[in-house]
């Protein structure tokens, strides 16, 4: 890490995935990535400038860091090299999700879409988006089949074309050819966060209050309601 860097200037995110610990210090070009296990046990780090989101590979063995240029890289946790990957989104990357086989990875953008990309071939297989909402978070389902994502309307994408839309949405779609299987729409508390649930029938979405909904249906099955205030995520 650059020394000259003062310290009120350095900034640290945690992030917790599957029982590893990732930690961002510093700011832009000096930025230093540091993996711990659950007994603080230092596993990886690399100087990666610029990291805008992370995501491990469903075998642990990988890490995906998106960057503010546009780009996402790979490193091998393992060995501690960095893997060849030739991926540059339409937009900076907000949100990192590996598709359960590994091969496929889902960067959301700042551009509030959805980008997939093949990982081998580094070809960008297809583009979902909502526009003009903001994307909150997305997942794919336990078996790789659908991709789920959680957006929001701000006062500035309230009104569309003369008509109000919905404050928020939850958009799954079939994750081999792009086509919207069930849209979620209602005016509540803005939606953080979205989980298929483990046998693919249903979801679960947070806000003012959780949520369970029936995909084939669009109904919703349950509410809780919190104690102390909005929810802010699932797992």
């Amino acid at each position: 890490m650059d020394n000259n860097i003062s310290s009120k200037h350095n900034t640290v995110f945690i992030f917790f995935l599957t029982f590893l610990f990732f930690s961002i210090s510093g700011c832009g070009s000096a930025q230093k990535l540091k993996l711990t296990n659950s007994s603080k046990t230092p596993i990886f780090t690399a100087n990666i400038p610029n990291v805008t989101c992370l995501a491990l590979s469903p075998d642990n063995l990988t890490v995906y860091a998106g960057q503010s240029n546009g780009k996402v890289i790979a490193y091998d946790i393992s060995h501690a090299t960095s893997i060849p990957l030739d991926i540059n989104c339409e937009g900076r990357p907000s949100h990192i999700a590996v598709h359960p086989n590994g091969a496929i990875i889902g960067i959301g953008t700042s551009k509030k879409s959805v980008e997939l990309w093949d990982i081998k071939q580094n070809k960008r297989l297809m583009t979902l988006s909502c526009t003009p909402m903001h994307l909150n978070s997305f997942c794919f389902s336990s078996t790789g089949s659908m991709i789920m994502a959680a957006y929001s309307c701000d006062s500035d994408c309230a009104i569309v074309s003369g008509s109000l839309v919905e404050r928020n949405s939850i958009i799954i779609w079939d994750t081999d050819n792009g086509r919207m299987r069930r849209r979620f729409d209602w005016q509540a508390a803005t939606v953080a966060d979205a989980k298929f649930s483990p046998d693919e029938n249903s979801v679960f979405s947070v806000g003012g209050d959780c949520l369970q909904w029936d995909i084939t249906t669009g109904k919703i099955l349950k509410t809780f309601t919190g104690k102390h205030g909005h929810f802010k995520g699932i797992n």
